[in-house]
């Protein structure tokens, strides 16, 4: 990491307050980065920034804490973006240049001539960012298609169904159902199952569970004649509940298998007992396809946001500790957020 020289008697403009990778940020660069958050941030109130945030912080201090973080990852970022030469399109260009004229419009540029920035310079930072985030994109997609190559390896070794492995693999399969539990698993006050010291589940004596399975038995007759199962629910003992809910198949027990293998739409299902108690389910969708898609986007995200917290934590590591000196303290400790309000 490149360390420059402390602060001189110039202006303050053309002296460093951060070196990350070999990147150099000087005090202009820093304005635009602080000039974008201010803008994303929606920061107004000059009088809001001494009052308490939280953990004996003032807002202020919050949101220069943040400001640095932001300036640290997405720097950091940049850096592994360029080593592996990603780029930009022309619609992502032309993006940045919108955001970074929405960012001048607001600021005015007489305001932003007090650290020499142009258009050019908000630009920069919207760069940095757009490239840091598909290069974060790339991590995950990286080891999505890892997952799939030994997914794929043990597929060779067992040919059979292959075609149709591959087929469910693409896409989760989730039912929805009307769930109806009469618990034999002892529930504390917020309704939470209770475990004991090594995790298990505690149960509840032999006479109450033969009970739950008695009411279980005669609630899945009245459902089965055609009483309401919501409104029945309503009539159950203390600890029965009714939920709409989708469930990932694939994760469901044997015997709940079973009884939605069995299952059409709107049937519904005889006891199904399980570790917590016993079931009596209607069955509202088979494979609901628009939810098992949201699930999917669901798990992209979370997997960007994970590559995104472990190579983070690993270029912080490398790059930005204390002990490293990346930072000219003695520059970034007079910067104040005011310093970029309007």
């Amino acid at each position: 990491m490149v360390l420059l020289l402390g602060l001189c008697a110039c202006d303050t403009s053309d002296v460093w307050v951060f070196s990350l990778n070999g990147e150099k940020l000087y005090q202009k660069e820093v304005a635009a980065f602080a000039y974008v958050y201010v803008m994303e941030h929606n920061i107004q109130d000059r009088e809001q920034l001494e009052e308490d945030y939280e953990n004996s912080q003032t807002y202020e201090e919050y949101y220069k804490n943040e400001l640095e973080d932001d300036i640290i990852s997405t720097t950091l970022l940049y850096k592994e973006a360029t080593k592996n030469k990603i780029k930009l399109s022309s619609e992502q260009k032309k993006q940045i240049k919108n955001s970074a004229g929405a960012v001048v419009e607001r600021f005015g540029q007489e305001l932003m001539d007090k650290y020499e920035l142009s258009a050019s310079d908000i630009e920069k930072v919207y760069e940095m960012r757009m490239l840091g985030d598909i290069y974060l994109e790339t991590l995950s997609s990286n080891e999505k298609n890892t997952s799939k190559e030994e997914a794929n390896d043990e597929d060779k070794e067992s040919s059979k169904d292959n075609a149709s492995s591959k087929k469910n693999d693409i896409t989760a399969r989730y039912v929805k159902v009307y769930q109806v539990l009469f618990p034999t698993v002892e529930l504390d006050e917020s309704g939470m199952v209770r475990t004991d010291a090594d995790g298990k589940l505690k149960q509840v004596s032999a006479s109450e569970a033969t009970s739950k399975k008695e009411e279980a038995i005669e609630f899945a007759q009245k459902v089965e004649q055609g009483e309401n199962i919501e409104e029945l629910v309503d009539e159950c003992s203390e600890g029965v509940t009714g939920t709409s809910k989708y469930l990932k198949y694939e994760d469901l027990d044997r015997a709940y298998k079973a009884a939605i293998d069995k299952m059409s739409i709107g049937d519904v299902s005889g006891l199904i007992e399980s570790d917590y108690g016993y079931y009596v389910i209607r069955l509202l969708e088979e494979n609901d396809e628009a939810y098992a898609n949201t699930m999917d986007a669901y798990q992209q995200e979370t997997d960007v946001i994970a590559a995104k917290e472990a190579e983070l934590e690993r270029l912080y590591s490398e790059y930005a500790q204390e002990n490293r000196g990346y930072k000219n303290s003695s520059l970034w400790d007079i910067i104040e957020i005011k310093d970029y309000m309007k």
